[in-house]
C-alpha cells in the first residue's frame, strides 16, 4: 500500500467524502419521500405540482423501516476462559456503562437507518482523558470516512471526520498509531494544525477507532444499500402511475357534459357562457343553432376509469416487495383473510434479510465492545455476543408451547430462556431469583 503523510491522507479522504455526498443525498430523498416528480409540461401550474405531490407513494421509507424496526440490540455477554475474576464484574456492567450511557438505545436505530439507506454509517469509539469512560457516537457518513487496506475489507488503515462550526472547518485524522487535527477558516485554502494540542498525538487504542455499519458489500467491497437502482426505478413507476390516477380522479371522475348543434352565447369579454347550469328543479331548453334543428342535443362523456391504473400500481408494488424482499404483509398487497401461518410464510424472505443485516451488524458491535473495554483499560474479552430482540413473529402461546417441549426434551433452563428472548443478564437474574425462591421454601419433615 502506498505510504502517505498525514496531510496526504487528509486530502485523499476529503476527496472521498466529496464524491459520496451527492449519491447519499439522492438516496435520503427517496427514503424520505422527497422523490422526483413526474415529468412536467412546459408550463406546469400550481395544480400540476399539487397533484404530482399527491401521487407520491413512498415505498422506499417502508423498505428501510421494516428492517430497522426489527434490529433492536438488548444486551451483551462477554467472556474469556483465562480472564481474572474482577473482569467478570467489569463486563457485567458494560452494557449500562457503554451502551446505555451513550444513549445508543435511541441512536442505534438512526445508525441502522442510515446504513440501510446509503450503505454505510460510521461509529466513533474514543476514551475519555482519564480512561474511566468511553464515548461511542454515531457519525454522519457525509462527514466521516473510513479507508480499508486494499487486500482486506475489514482492516481499517485510516479514518477522517470533518465538520463546520460557525465559520471554522475542522478535520481529524485517525491512523493506527497517531491522531492529527487541523482547522481552517471559512474561505481559506490552507489547513492549519488545530491549536488544541489535546486533539493530536498518539492513538491510545492502537487501531483506527471508527467502525462502519454496512448494509451489505459486493465482491469488490462496495456497500449495497437497501434503496438500490432497481428499487428507485420501480418507485418512480409507482409514483407516475399514482400521479395519473390522482389526475384521473381530479379531472375525469365526474361526467363531463357537452352540447352539439347549439348556439353558445358569450359575455362582454367574448368568453363562452355555460348554458348547462344544474339545479334540482331546472329543465334545460336550448335553442338549436341555425341549420342544426335536427341535431341539437346534450350529451356527456363517460367518467375516466382509474381501476386499470390502480391495478398497475399494485402490480408494481408487488414487484418492489419481491425485489427488496419486503413482505407483502407490510405493503398490504395481495393478502386477504389470511391466518398467522400465511403471514409467517409471506414474511420469511423479509426475516432472512433482517437476519443477514443482524449478523453483519453484530460483528461490528462486538468489535465495538472490545474497543470500548480497551478504551477504559479493562480486560478485552475473547468472546463477545450481542443479544437482539426476536426477529420472528411468535405469539406468547407459541413461545410457551415451545418452552414446554424444549424442557421435556431436556434443554436447560438458560437455553430455554434465551430461546424465548431473554438476554444473558436477564437469564442470570432469573436463575438467581429461582435459586433464592427455592432456598426460602420450608423443608418437609421426613418419616422417622
Amino acid at each position: 500500500m502506498t505510504q502517505r503523510t498525514p496531510e496526504e491522507w487528509r486530502d485523499h479522504l476529503l476527496s472521498e467524502l466529496g464524491e459520496r455526498r451527492a449519491a447519499h443525498e439522492q438516496l435520503r430523498r427517496y427514503r424520505d419521500g422527497e422523490q422526483l416528480l413526474p415529468t412536467a409540461p412546459d408550463k406546469a401550474n400550481e395544480k400540476y405540482q399539487r397533484l404530482a405531490q399527491l401521487g407520491i407513494t413512498n415505498m422506499c421509507g417502508l423498505i428501510v423501516d421494516t428492517v430497522v424496526d426489527r434490529l433492536i440490540p438488548k444486551g451483551v455477554a462477554m467472556s474469556s476462559a483465562d480472564a481474572p475474576a474482577e473482569a467478570a464484574a467489569v463486563w457485567a456492567g458494560a452494557w449500562e456503562r457503554t451502551w446505555e450511557s451513550n444513549g445508543l438505545d435511541g441512536e442505534f436505530p438512526v445508525a441502522a437507518e442510515e446504513a440501510l439507506t446509503v450503505g454505510r454509517c460510521p461509529m466513533l469509539i474514543w476514551p475519555a482523558a482519564d480512561r474511566k469512560t468511553v464515548a461511542w457516537t454515531v457519525e454522519d457518513p457525509d462527514e466521516t470516512v473510513v479507508e480499508y487496506a486494499p487486500e482486506s475489507r475489514s482492516q481499517r488503515v485510516a479514518a477522517l471526520k470533518t465538520y463546520k462550526d460557525c465559520e471554522m472547518q475542522f478535520a481529524t485524522l485517525w491512523l493506527p498509531e497517531e491522531v492529527h487535527a487541523w482547522v481552517k477558516a471559512e474561505g481559506a485554502t490552507e489547513w492549519s494544525v488545530d491549536p488544541d494540542a489535546s486533539k493530536s498525538g498518539a492513538n491510545p487504542l492502537g487501531v483506527v477507532p471508527v467502525l462502519e455499519l454496512v448494509s451489505k458489500r459486493d465482491v469488490k467491497g462496495r456497500p449495497k444499500p437497501e434503496i438500490s437502482n432497481a428499487v428507485i426505478r420501480l418507485q418512480d413507476r409507482i409514483n407516475k402511475t399514482m400521479f395519473d390516477a390522482v389526475v384521473g380522479a381530479e379531472d375525469g371522475a365526474f361526467p363531463q357534459r357537452v352540447t352539439i348543434g347549439i348556439e353558445i352565447e358569450t359575455d362582454a369579454d367574448g368568453n363562452p357562457i355555460n348554458p348547462l347550469k344544474s339545479s334540482p328543479s331546472r329543465v334545460w331548453a336550448l335553442d338549436p343553432a341555425e341549420g342544426q334543428e335536427s341535431s341539437a342535443k346534450i350529451d356527456q362523456f363517460e367518467p375516466f376509469q382509474i381501476d386499470g391504473l390502480l391495478k398497475l400500481a399494485e402490480t408494481s408494488i408487488r414487484q418492489l416487495a419481491a425485489i427488496s424482499k419486503t413482505s407483502v404483509f407490510y405493503v398490504l398487497a395481495g393478502l386477504t383473510n389470511v391466518g398467522a401461518d400465511t403471514i409467517r410464510m409471506a414474511d420469511a424472505a423479509s426475516t432472512k434479510k433482517a437476519r443477514g443485516h443482524l449478523t453483519r451488524f453484530s460483528a461490528v458491535l462486538e468489535e465495538g465492545f472490545r474497543l470500548a473495554m480497551k478504551a477504559v483499560e479493562a480486560p478485552v474479552p475473547a468472546t463477545v455476543e450481542i443479544d437482539w430482540e426476536q426477529l420472528e413473529m411468535r405469539s406468547p402461546a407459541e413461545l410457551a408451547d415451545a418452552a414446554i417441549k424444549l424442557s421435556q426434551a431436556g434443554y436447560p433452563f438458560a437455553e430455554i430462556a434465551r430461546y424465548m428472548g431473554a438476554t444473558q443478564d436477564e437469564v442470570a437474574r432469573i436463575e438467581a431469583a429461582r435459586a433464592a425462591a427455592v432456598a426460602q421454601q420450608p423443608s418437609l419433615p421426613t418419616a422417622g
